[in-house]
Parts: structure tokens; sequence; C-alpha cells
């Protein structure tokens, strides 16, 4: 046989290789595990003595990139569960937790949990005395383990040990790591309390939390803080206070939790601590050094928020959205700063009344609405799509009418004046109440602090806060009224003015463009075209209005007027409704429906599951599933796997699913041949397009 050459060697060789490599790659991927999660029960004792306590312990070997949860997990999830048979006159003690993680779902939801692996330890008394050879405890255990979907698990483990009057250490190594995970004991005099929209924890420590480093708290009773929120922590006067976004839980339901404090310095290094925390109930305020229980109306605290909150009052006048209306008035003052200097005066109050008194208006609705544990902020009110469509509309009118498209007349106590042009006391009282609705979405230096520190306050003096945040906004035209010598400054009237006037048109459309995007982040693209067809029919009015005397004109305007008013009535406020005929899934009512002709969509799901509430948020549960059921007649059929649920682990396990999600789609039944065709598995992850899409499929 010819010898081969080099070269010939070498492809021979890696043509080998190659064929070896397709041949073997079905085999060579790894195959799913029967169990995600593997654990290992062990005593740290080789023998029980009576009396004399003891540990259990359990370690979760997890498999890569899945998780499993805290005794808190979170958002979504389930803790891990552990259930003992004890033999007669022992008892055992509560689990004692390993130091949890963050377990972050982009930016939408946080769970608490454990990855890779996981050690519970839990302490086992015996009595005093034990007339048995051995001894065996027994553990249920399951545990919830998630990756892109959720599996429940569980097993059944135990340790048998003889009882003897002396005892060795055992798996020291095993219990050696468990303790490394486990979170320092202290007994601290911690407290916290919500304090406005946040959660104040304060813990009095003896040096141990001073220095740097990232502060992480878990709370082990859920719904006291907003999980995905920013924690901040401050360290001063031996005092750790941590402030987070407070959760959506009655406060009142939980007067202590356990809680874990984790701190990771720049290192790389982390130390954790467990201890209770305990809800004050004393002064309805957490001990924390920068907030006092209550300031007297003369003492230097309340005198400084009072001077920030002006002075944030008084920036807010260089935002965007107040800057206009400022410039409106000062226009004014010089068109009319003839008038004398009494008018002038009587402007600059009415203006200064309106705001203040709107700021006022502001702040108590919004500590009344607190008061009922309704979760609302400083700019509230701009959280109602119909206030939001409502400001769009009167920005988009007095654009209009600064580019002289039309004119504005508001008569309000006989003044007969126009708005827009500063004349009467109505219309300039009425321009404050503007400047403050369009003021409270912003926030300027200074305002934080001050609302902050209002919301912890008593109500007169909290009110005053926002009185003073209110003349600080004022506080600019009001000078400008009270005093000749700054009227002096500005400019002379002249035909710059009407230019000028003009140019203030786009800066009120810019605000218009603003508060329509708003609206569209809250209600959907379709009330952002609602809202420009109404913009398109308030000009059409208008136009109108010089021939208003003809038949024609005036029945068209009445039309767009009555058309405005239906656009009202349906604007989609409510991004989110349940699906029209949703029933709860059993076997029986599956097959009930599947024995008639109309189609239907099977929805597997579970609370703890990720994925699942975020495809009925974002398609599910929408508007748009919502009309595409009604107008196919399509019956979505809702299994709740939250527990364990034999019916649904069989519905499941039909499709070779372990877990949920699972979304199943029966088209409508043939009219000819009188059968279905076969089910259809969607996708885990679904968008409104993904969702048509198939049941376009399904119909061609």
């Amino acid at each position: 046989m010819k010898q081969l050459s080099p070269i010939r060697k070498f492809f021979a060789v890696l043509s080998l290789v190659l064929s070896l490599a397709v041949f073997a790659a079905p085999f060579a991927q790894a195959a799913e595990p029967d169990q995600y999660v593997t654990v290992e029960m062990k005593a740290d004792t080789d023998a029980v003595v009576a009396g004399k306590n003891f540990l259990i312990g359990f370690k979760q070997t997890i498999y890569p990139e899945w998780h499993t949860y805290w005794k808190n997990p979170g958002d979504t999830g389930a803790e891990t569960r552990i259930k003992l048979t004890l033999p007669e006159g022992f008892t055992a003690g509560e689990i004692l937790w390993q130091t949890p993680e963050r377990v972050p779902y982009a930016d939408i939801f946080v769970n608490y949990g454990y990855a890779h692996e996981a050690y519970f330890l839990m302490e086992i008394t015996p009595p005093a005395e034990i007339t048995a050879q051995e001894v065996t405890i027994a553990a249920d255990k399951s545990w919830l383990v998630c990756k892109e979907i959720c599996i429940p698990e569980d097993g059944k483990y135990s340790v048998t040990l003889p009882v003897k009057t002396e005892a060795m250490p055992a798996n020291t190594d095993f219990f050696a790591a468990a303790k490394a995970h486990q979170p320092e004991e202290k007994d601290w005099a911690a407290e916290f309390v919500k304090t406005g929209e946040n959660f104040v924890l304060t813990i009095p420590h003896d040096g141990t939390l001073a220095g740097d480093g990232t502060i992480t708290f878990f709370p082990a009773e859920w719904g006291l803080i907003d999980n995905l929120a920013e924690q901040r922590g401050d360290v001063k006067d031996g005092i750790l206070t941590v402030t987070v976004k407070a959760g959506d839980r009655d406060f009142a339901e939980v007067p202590e939790t356990m809680a874990v404090l984790r701190i990771d310095d720049a290192a790389g290094g982390s130390k954790a601590y467990r201890f209770t925390a305990k809800k004050n109930t004393d002064t309805g305020l957490a001990i924390t050094p920068d907030l006092a229980a209550t300031d007297g109306f003369f003492s230097l605290r309340f005198l400084t928020y009072l001077l920030l909150a002006m002075l944030g009052g008084m920036i807010l006048n260089l935002m965007p959205c107040v800057f206009p209306v400022l410039s409106l008035k000062a226009l004014s003052l010089v068109k009319h700063g003839d008038h004398g200097r009494g008018k002038a005066a009587m402007q600059g109050l009415s203006y200064t009344l309106g705001v203040v008194a709107s700021f006022g208006l502001v702040a108590g609705a919004l500590m009344i609405f607190q008061s009922f544990g309704a979760a609302v902020g400083w700019g509230f009110q701009l959280q109602n799509p119909y206030v939001i469509l409502g400001l769009a509309a009167l920005m988009f009118l007095i654009g209009l009418n600064l580019t002289g498209f039309f004119e504005i007349t508001l008569n309000i106590g006989g003044a007969g004046a126009s708005l827009t042009r500063g004349e009467g006391y109505g219309a300039s009282f009425f321009t404050g109440v503007l400047a403050t609705i369009l003021a409270t979405p912003c926030t300027a230096p200074f305002m934080a602090a001050a609302i902050g520190y209002a919301l912890t306050q008593p109500a007169v003096q909290a009110i005053f806060v926002f009185l003073f945040m209110g003349l600080g906004l004022a506080l600019p035209y009001l000078l400008l009224t009270l005093f000749p010598a700054l009227r002096a400054a500005l400019p002379r009237p002249g035909a710059w003015m009407e230019r000028f006037r003009q140019f203030l048109a786009f800066p009120m459309f810019l605000t218009t463009a603003w508060l329509v995007w708003v609206l569209g982040q809250q209600a959907g693209m379709d009330a952002v075209f609602l809202s420009l067809a109404m913009f398109v029919g308030l000009a059409w009015i208008i136009w109108l209005k010089d021939a208003q005397k003809k038949f024609w004109s005036r029945s068209f305007a009445l039309v767009l007027i009555a058309g405005l008013f239906f656009g009202l009535y349906k604007l989609p406020v409510t991004p989110m409704q349940a699906a029209p005929g949703e029933i709860a899934y059993t076997q029986a009512a599956l097959d009930q429906l599947l024995a008639a002709d109309d189609p239907v969509l099977v929805n597997m799901t579970a609370a703890w599951c990720i994925t699942c509430k975020v495809n009925e948020r974002a398609v599910l549960k929408s508007d748009a599933a919502h009309e595409l059921f009604e107008m196919r007649g399509i019956t979505l059929v809702t299994g709740d796997w939250t527990r364990y649920d034999e019916a649904i682990t069989a519905y499941l396990e039909q499709f070779q699913r372990r877990g949920v999600p699972l979304y199943v789609y029966y088209g409508p039944r043939d009219q000819e041949s009188g059968e279905r065709p076969a089910p259809k598995v969607l996708p885990q992850l679904l968008t409104p397009q993904i969702l048509r899409n198939a049941l376009d499929a399904d119909e061609e």
C-alpha cells in the first residue's frame, strides 16, 4: 500500500475527527437531570446524648443557572420547606437560613434566593431520657427551582443515630461550610417604620457597622419593601439607617420581622448579620438622627426646611414646564407696567394667591390619600390620564392663542381679561393655578429634602412647608410687581413683544408633546392617536368660529364637540383587564369546551412563575388580547399550579412538560369534517405579535 504524504495524512485524520464529532454529537449532549436540586442531610454528631442539643443540616446542590428561594422569596417564587418527623420527646428549632442573594429578573422583579449551593440548619433538642437504642429523624423537604421555567421538587431524607452517653463531632467539613454561610446572630435594638413612601430601618450598634460597604437589607416578612428599589445606607452617630421605598403591605400586620443585613466591601469580602427588627409604635417615627418626631414652629430645623422649600419653589421657575407661564406674566408686566403700582401689585398678589392656594390643595389631597393607605406622591394628579389629556389640550390651546390663531377671553369676577396677556386679577389667579399644576411633576434642588421632611411632620407643619414652596414659585413675579425699580430693568414695550409672544407658543407646544408622551406611557399608543385627533378637532372648531352664523358650520362644530366627548369616554385608561369568559382549569371543564366548536386557549401558570406573570401582564391580560379573544370567540382556560395539583401535572405531562408556563391552543372545529386540528403549543415567551401569528397560522 502506497504511503500517504504528510498533507494527506493530516486531512485524513481531520476528516476522521470531524466524522466522529458529527456522529457523537447527539450522544454528547448533556441530558437534563431527573432533579435540578440534589440534597444531602447530615448531623453534626455521631450519636445522640439525652438532653444534649445537636444540629442537622441540609445541603442543596443546584443545577447551573437555576436557583431556589429564601424564607421571603421576594416578588415571585416560593420558600423552601422542611417538615420533620421526630421521635417522641424530641423538638426542633426554626430553620437557620443561609444568607440570601438578590436574584433580579431584568428590571421587572427581584427575588431572594440561592444559586449553586445552599445550606439549611436546624437545632434538635432531645428529651432528658431516651429509652431507644437509636433514633431516626426524617424530613420531607420541598422547594421550587427556577430558570426560565419553575419546577416544584421534593424529596424524603433521614439520618439514624445511635443513643449513647457521649458523642463526638461528625461531618465537620460539612457543618463548617454551612456555618460559614450563616449570618452572624445580633441582638440589636433595631426598629422600622413607614415614613411617607419609604421604609426606614434604624439599628443602634456597637461599632460593628462602621466603615464603607454596599448594604443590602433582606426582611423575612414579604411586602415591607419594594424589592426592586434602590437601598440607601447611612452610618452616623452609632446608628445605621437604611432607607428604601416601602412595599404594598399594611405595616399594622407586622409587629416585627426577622431580617438579614448583608455588607459587601470593595475588596469582594462580605459579612452578614441576622437580627430581629420591631416596628416603632411610640412616635410612629424611626430613631433616625436626621428626622425628629415633631419640630416646633420656631425650631431651627423647621425654619431651615421652610427655607429649603422656598428655594426649591424659586428654582421651579427655571423648569421647562413652568418657564413659559412665568414669561407670559413678565410680558404682561412689560405691556401694562404703566397702569400704576397698585394694579401691578394686585396682579402679583392674585398670581401668588393662586400658586399658594393650589400648593396647599395639592398637599392636603396628598396627605389625605396617604392617610387612607394610598401610595401617592408628589405630582400624583398627573398619574391620571384624563388630567394629562386635559392639560395637554390646555397647553395646545394656549400655544394657538400665542401664535394669534385666536384669542382666549376669561371672565372671572367681571375682570373680562385675557388670560395670556395677564389682564385681570382672576386671570392672574388662574395662571398661578396653572403654573402649580405644571410645576408639580418637577422636583427642583432642595425640594426632595423638604417634601420628605414635610411628610414626617404633623399636618399643620407639613402644610406650611408646601405653602412656602408655593411662595417660592410665585416670589420672582411677586417681587417684580411690588417693586417698580425691578420692573424698570425689564425691556421697554415695542414691536418685539408680539414676536416674543409668538415665540412663547413653541415652549407650549413642546409641553403639549411632553404631556402626550406621558399619556402614551400610561394608556398606550391608542390614547396618543386619540389625543392628537382631539387637538385637530379643537383647532377645527376654533377655525369654524368665524362662520358660526352658517347652519352647516355650526352643525359641524357640534359634531366635532360630540366627537371630542366620545373620545374622552373611550380613552383607554386601563391597559390590563381580565380576559372575557376566563374559567379555571379542570379536565372536565376543558373536555366540555372541546366538545363544542369554539377555539380554546389553555394557560398553565403559577403565582411564583416570573415568565408567566410577564406574559400575562404584557400579552394575555392586555386590551389587544381582550379584543382578539372576543372577536374570535376564544375561551381562556387558566390552570393555577401555585400549589401542587395532580390534574395540572398530568396535563403538563401530556405535552412532555415538567413546569410552567405552558400555552396550548385548540383551534375551532372544522365545519365540514367536524374535527378539531391538533393542539398547538405556543412559545413560552409571548408577545402580542407572537400570539396573533400563532392564531392566524392555525386558521389558514
